[in-house]
């Protein structure tokens, strides 16, 4: 049987077959680790995306809350619940300063309509905190709620663009 392989250079046929099936094995394994790179890229990007969303629809969240105390503290200016109002006031200032530090989707017109409302209403609290101090009710709430319309408005529009931008709005 020896002389037989040793006759027919079986083993000389074999060294080259095995070197073949090394070369295409270590072809199919780089073939192989660089389509794993494709999937764990893509992977990536999904997950980027996923989680651009979620900090999106947080954003929204917050905004539709922030709009909500808005519109009641324009009630209780109507009602002159003004001890109400000063809790309020810092929920929504705070709830506004935070979208504003923390989100990155807004624009910087965006984030510039949010600082201009939690200015507002700042000088709404000290108002009323300077009138209740006094033991008087603050004056001028025809000319505040027109402002704090106004803010309102552009609050709104600021929401509304990013439901616009995240398909929610559609």
């Amino acid at each position: 049987m020896l002389d037989w392989i040793a006759k027919h250079r079986i083993n000389e046929y074999s060294d080259v077959l095995g070197l073949l099936v090394t070369i295409v094995g270590f072809g199919l394994a780089l073939y192989n680790i660089r389509r794993s790179r494709l999937v764990a890229s893509q992977a990536l990007a999904v997950a980027k995306s996923v989680r651009e969303d979620i900090f999106k629809s947080d954003t929204i969240a917050e905004l539709s809350a922030a709009l909500i105390a808005m519109e009641t503290i324009k009630n209780y200016a109507r009602l002159q619940a003004f001890g109400q109002m000063q809790d309020r006031l810092a929920d929504v200032k705070h709830r506004l300063a935070g979208i504003r530090t923390t989100s990155s989707m807004l624009s910087s017109d965006d984030k510039a309509i949010l600082q201009g409302a939690i200015a507002q209403f700042s000088l709404l609290e000290a108002k009323i905190d300077r009138a209740l101090e006094a033991g008087s009710a603050p004056t001028g709430w025809a000319r505040d709620n027109s402002v704090l319309s106004t803010h309102i408005d552009r609050v709104h529009s600021v929401l509304s663009a990013l439901r616009t931008s995240s398909g929610e709005g559609q």
